[in-house]
């Protein structure tokens, strides 16, 4: 049988609005999935923390040119930021206080950034948890994972 456009179709007893309202539901909730997985597409490479010495933190899958701030505590748990120098973020990590964190800094073009910071002489034998998010992405929660070392 060959259907000419306007005729109705029907599989199964489903019409043809009807499989079309569960192709714009699906897509819908694709995107929506996608948007979630994507909160979690940010990846943080930080160096082996050397107290005395410089730390590297390498964030990627950031967006171009968005202010990336790398913050740390000392142990795990939940602290809320909330429209904190333009930061959303629910951080897995207690007690952060953003304006005295690692560092900030801009992504480039290809959505990477680095910050360096020297780790204090003081620090030696501490557990560190850092953590990068992205600015202004509220209510997503741009976030990268967690880091969690001792200090050598």
């Amino acid at each position: 049988m060959i259907f000419q456009a306007g005729d109705a179709i029907c599989l199964d007893g489903i019409s043809r609005e009807s499989i079309f309202v569960r192709i714009i539901k699906y897509l819908r909730e694709k995107e929506r999935r996608e948007k979630i997985l994507n909160c979690y597409h940010r990846g943080m490479v930080t160096s082996v923390l050397i107290a005395g010495s410089d730390a590297r933190w390498d964030v990627r899958g950031v967006v171009p040119g968005t202010r990336v701030v790398v913050d740390y505590g000392f142990a795990g748990g939940s602290t809320v930021v909330n429209d904190q120098f333009g930061y959303y973020a629910t951080f897995g990590i207690m007690g952060i206080i953003l304006n005295t964190g690692v560092g900030t800094a801009i992504a480039d073009g290809a959505g990477l950034t680095s910050i360096v910071k020297k780790v204090p002489n003081n620090a030696k034998g501490l557990t560190i948890l850092t953590r990068a998010a992205e600015r202004g992405t509220c209510s997503d929660e741009y976030l990268s994972n967690v880091d969690s070392q001792v200090v050598q």
